[in-house]
């Protein structure tokens, strides 16, 4: 048996460890394909423990929670006039040292060219995504091994799985974040990530739907090279890992890959901790 099927059958033996940071991506993802085309409406729904759900069913959703539900609409798609997608002069009244990167729409989807490590990479574009998504299936090409992250639980229609963490270099035009926390899973859209909120941290974002358009403009960045907002958004990840991962029995000597999870994570607050200290971040921001 493999080591993720090993991990796997372990993690089925203890509590699942479910992230509500993380919960949205999978719904999100799964959700926007199917409905790209046929303009269907949906529903968001969030259940007892934080996850957020997606589906086309009002009646799947459980009675209890279904008053609760906001209906969504995706519109069908339409291409973008081809003038606005050809233009990509820098926007009135944007600042000099703003950054301007040109997309492509695909329904409402904003897909945007950018690298990791390197590598280019095809991105959705989603602010409303807390973490970024890396395809599977372009780990060993970006330089990444999988068995070697922080494994953590997505949920998406389909269920539940467990997915590695990982640190990769990404950008975006002339915007660049390092050590920038990934899952690598593959979405239902092929050979595509999703850049999250996460990488936008250190930039103040303007989407220009009519220019076709997202001008990134650099925030105060005088913390180690980070916003503060950077800083507490590395913190409260790790600190609701480490959560997830004592509730499900981690730290108390039954399960040695459990365990070993949770002293990987210890490390990386540590870490991060001492990097804090060093550019003077206050204690509010690190927790």
């Amino acid at each position: 048996m493999t080591k993720a099927g090993n991990r796997q059958q372990a993690s089925g033996k203890s509590k699942k460890l479910s992230l509500a940071l993380v919960f949205f991506l999978l719904p999100l993802a799964y959700c926007l394909t199917p409905l790209l085309a046929f303009g269907q409406e949906f529903y968001r729904w969030t259940d007892e423990s934080g996850a957020v759900h997606f589906t086309d069913n009002l009646y799947s959703i459980p009675e209890k929670y279904r008053n609760e539900a906001q209906k969504r609409f995706q519109p069908a798609s339409r291409p973008p006039p081809a003038a606005a997608e050809a233009k990509t002069d820098r926007p009135a009244g944007a600042a000099t040292d703003s950054i301007v990167v040109p997309f492509k729409r695909e329904g409402n989807l904003i897909i945007v060219q950018g690298t990791v490590n390197g590598a280019a990479v095809r991105f959705i574009f989603d602010t409303g995504a807390e973490l970024t998504v890396l395809p599977a299936s372009f780990a060993s090409r970006l330089g990444v091994s999988p068995g070697n992250g922080i494994f953590i639980t997505v949920t998406g229609v389909g269920g539940s799985v467990d997915v590695p963490l990982v640190e990769v270099d990404v950008g975006l035009g002339g915007a660049e974040v390092r050590d920038l926390e990934a899952t690598l899973n593959d979405l239902p859209v092929p050979d595509t990530g999703l850049l999250g909120g996460n990488f936008l941290s250190d930039y103040k974002v303007d989407i220009k739907y009519a220019a076709n358009q997202i001008v990134l403009e650099p925030a105060d960045r005088s913390f180690g090279g980070h916003t503060f907002e950077w800083w507490q958004k590395k913190f409260r990840l790790y600190l609701a890992i480490k959560k997830r991962y004592e509730q499900a029995g981690a730290g108390r000597g039954g399960n040695e890959i459990l365990d070993g999870q949770l002293r990987a994570v210890d490390q990386k607050i540590a870490e991060l901790e001492g990097r804090a200290s060093q550019v003077g971040i206050p204690r509010e921001y690190r927790q």
